[in-house]
């Protein structure tokens, strides 16, 4: 019977997660877009709409990041999971903690997840990849 390397099974379940959670909020950042609220002469880029992208980018770098070196990306992974619950808890009009929980809760789980691969693989619990 063969053992269970858990750096792995972390490993594998933040990529999933993360691929989940980015795809979800670049979907949403997409219909925002495309579809923008407002009058329909409105041509200008909301202060909030250019702060969700920016930090959906620094996502999105954290998230590559993480798929190699995932010491340094779950790392930042937690700070952009901060930043994008203390944005969501600004903006959101009731229920803030609620809102900053579910934007950036998932981020931060992520980051946890691929900071909890590395704190398994550095212990030899796992078998690293040919280099």
């Amino acid at each position: 019977m063969t053992s269970v390397k858990w750096g792995t099974v972390l490993r594998i379940g933040a990529r999933v997660l993360g691929l989940l959670d980015l795809g979800v909020w670049l979907v949403f950042a997409l219909a925002d877009l495309f579809a923008p609220t407002g009058p329909p002469t409105t041509t200008r880029v909301s202060v909030e709409g250019m702060s969700l992208m920016v930090i959906l980018c620094a996502f999105a770098f954290a998230f590559i990041l993480a798929w190699w070196r995932e010491g340094q990306g779950g790392a930042l992974l937690l700070a952009v999971g901060l930043a994008f619950g203390a944005f969501a808890y600004t903006l959101a009009r009731f229920n803030n903690a609620k809102i900053a929980v579910i934007s950036g809760g998932p981020v931060l789980l992520v980051g946890g997840l691929f900071l909890g691969a590395r704190a398994l693989s550095r212990d030899g619990t796992h078998v690293s990849r040919a280099t």
